[in-house]
C-alpha cells in the first residue's frame, strides 16, 4: 500500500501435494493442489478468505497488487478474484463469503447436482458436515417462496478437499438428483459454526433457474431410452428449416448416462457438439434408434468436446443421443443443429484449403444458398463458385433464437482466390465482383461459446450476358 509492503508471501505447488518445495504462506489451500482445469499436467491452488490488516497512511491509498519471479502464464500464473476492503476489522465470527450456485436474484440455464460454499474462516467440521446445518428449498407448486408449500431438497455435505482448511463444503443432493426448473432458497441455520463455536452469520440466496432456451434440463431419472430427456429442439428463425437446442445436464459420477431425444425426418442432417466444463473428461457420444442401433459413435479427448457432423437421417422417427464420461463427474452442454432443406457447415473449415462447397441453386439470373453455422471463436470459410465480374454478391445473417453472436454481429469478408477484397462488419455484404475467380465467403467472430449460431443467406446475382469465348 502507498508503495510499502504488507504482504509478502510465496505458495507452493510443484509436482505434489504436499509440494516438493516449501512456502511461506503459512496455511495449505482451500481447493487443490489438483489439476482444476488451466495446464494439464500442472497443479493449482485455490486459497480463500485471505485477511489482511492495515492502517491507510494518506487520506486517498493506493493498494497494488503483485507476483514476482514467475515463469509465463502456462506455468506459474497467478489471479485474484473477490477482493474487498472493509472499513473496519471483521467482525468475530465467520460468514459465507461465496458459493457456485447462481448469483442472488439471478436466473440461470445451468445444470446443478451439488455445489460449494466457502467461509471466511474455518468451521468447526461436525457442524459443516452436518446437513442440518444447511437449507435449499424450491418454491413449490405455487412459485412463492417462504410459505408452506416449500419443498426441502436433501443434501449431503463434506468438507472439500481432503487436504482442507475448513473453509470450503461440498453440498450435493441426494440420490443424484439435480435441480429443476423454478425458484430455490439457500440458506444456512444457527447450528453452523466456526472453529472457535461462534456461529456463522445467517446467508441466504435465491436464484432462479429455467430451461436453456431453446432447449432442456436435464430431466430426473434420464438414463435409459425409456426415460431420455426431450431437449426442446425448435426451429428458428421461424420457416428457416433451420431447427435447434441445447440440453445442460451434469455427469454426476464416472460412467454417469444420460439420454436425450428429439425427432427427426428423412434428409434432415444432424449436427451434434458435447462440451464438458473441466480438463480431463474424455466425454462419449453415440447417436442411436428407438431399438439402440448405433448410427454414429464418437469419442472425445481431454479436452472436454465430442462432435458428429453431418449425419444425414434415411428414415423418419424419434432419435436418442447417449453421453457420458468415463473418467469424473462434470457439468456438460449438448448442441443440437438439425437442417431440414437446407445446408450445415462442415467442421473443419477454418482455411479455404477445407472451405465448406456451399450448395447453390440457380434460377433466371440468380443463385441463391443458405447455410447454418457456428463460429466456436475461429473462422469459417465457404467455397462458392467461379463467378464473372460484373456479378453482384449479397450476404444476410440472421441468428437463431440463444445465439451468443448478437449484438455484435460477425465479420464477413470475400475471398478472391487468394486475395480478401472487401471486409465488412455486422449481419450483411454486398459486394459487386471485379474477377472472374473463384470466390470464398469468410466468416469470423471471437465469440467461442457453444451457442455462437448464425444464418448465411447467400444470394448472387448474373446480369452479365454470355460471350463467345472461341470457335472451332
Amino acid at each position: 500500500m502507498d508503495n510499502q509492503p504488507l504482504f509478502r508471501e510465496s505458495f507452493a505447488n510443484y509436482n505434489g501435494n504436499p509440494p516438493g518445495g516449501a512456502q511461506t504462506f503459512p496455511r495449505p489451500p482451500d481447493e487443490g493442489r489438483a489439476a482444476l482445469g488451466f495446464t494439464p499436467g500442472h497443479l493449482d491452488a485455490i486459497y480463500r478468505g485471505i485477511e489482511i490488516s492495515f492502517t491507510p497512511s494518506n487520506a486517498v491509498s493506493v493498494i497494488r497488487f503483485q507476483g514476482l519471479n514467475l515463469q509465463d502464464i502456462s506455468d506459474e500464473s497467478w489471479g485474484l478474484d473477490n477482493v474487498r476492503v472493509r472499513p473496519t476489522l471483521p467482525q468475530p465470527g465467520a460468514s459465507i463469503s461465496s458459493t457456485t450456485l447462481p448469483a442472488s436474484g439471478s436466473t440461470q440455464s445451468i445444470a446443478i447436482d451439488r455445489f460449494m460454499a466457502v467461509a471466511t474462516r474455518p468451521l468447526q467440521a461436525a457442524s459443516a458436515t452436518n446437513a442440518a446445518s444447511w437449507s435449499l428449498r424450491s418454491a413449490g407448486p405455487n412459485a412463492i417462496l417462504g410459505d408452506g408449500d416449500d419443498v426441502a431438497m436433501g443434501l449431503s455435505a463434506a468438507l472439500t478437499p481432503a487436504f482442507n482448511t475448513g473453509r470450503s463444503v461440498q453440498l450435493t443432493l441426494l440420490n443424484g438428483a439435480t435441480l429443476q426448473p423454478g425458484r430455490y432458497r439457500f440458506s444456512t441455520a444457527a447450528s453452523l459454526l466456526d472453529t472457535n463455536g461462534v456461529t456463522v452469520a445467517p446467508h441466504s440466496q435465491d436464484f432462479t433457474l429455467v430451461h436453456p432456451s431453446p432447449g432442456r434440463l436435464e430431466a430426473l431419472g434420464s438414463d435409459t431410452i425409456a426415460s431420455a430427456s426431450d431437449i426442446g429442439l425448435i426451429e428458428t428463425p421461424a420457416g428457416s428449416g433451420f431447427h435447434t437446442a441445447v440440453g445442460a445436464g451434469v455427469f454426476s459420477t464416472a460412467g454417469d448416462i444420460d439420454y436425450w431425444r428429439f425427432d427427426a425426418e428423412t434428409g434432415d442432417m444432424v449436427t451434434l457438439r458435447l462440451e464438458t466444463q473441466g480438463l480431463g473428461t474424455n466425454p462419449q457420444m453415440q447417436l442411436q434408434t428407438v431399438a439402440a442401433g448405433i448410427l454414429q459413435n464418437v469419442s472425445g479427448g481431454a479436452e472436454g468436446v465430442a462432435g458428429i457432423e453431418r449425419y444425414r437421417f434415411t428414415s423418419p422417427g424419434t432419435y436418442f443421443i447417449r453421453v457420458w464420461s468415463d473418467q469424473r463427474s462434470a457439468p456438460y452442454r449438448l448442441r443440437l443443429d438439425l437442417a431440414r432443406g437446407i445446408q450445415l457447415e462442415d467442421e473443419p473449415n477454418d482455411t479455404t484449403a477445407q472451405a465448406t462447397p456451399l450448395n447453390l441453386t440457380f434460377g433466371s439470373g440468380l443463385a441463391q444458398g443458405r447455410v447454418a453455422g457456428s463460429t466456436l471463436g475461429a473462422a469459417d470459410i465457404y467455397s462458392l463458385l467461379n463467378f464473372s465480374a460484373g456479378n453482384s454478391i449479397s450476404v444476410t445473417v440472421r441468428y437463431p433464437d440463444g445465439s451468443m453472436l448478437p449484438p455484435q454481429g460477425l465479420t464477413l469478408s470475400l475471398i478472391a482466390g487468394s486475395e480478401t477484397v472487401t471486409t465488412q462488419n455486422g449481419n450483411s455484404l454486398n459486394f459487386l465482383l471485379q474477377a472472374n475467380t473463384n470466390y470464398f465467403l469468410q466468416v469470423v467472430s471471437t465469440n467461442n461459446d457453444l451457442r455462437s449460431q448464425y444464418l448465411l443467406d447467400i444470394a448472387v446475382s448474373d446480369s452479365v450476358p454470355p460471350q463467345i469465348t472461341g470457335t472451332t
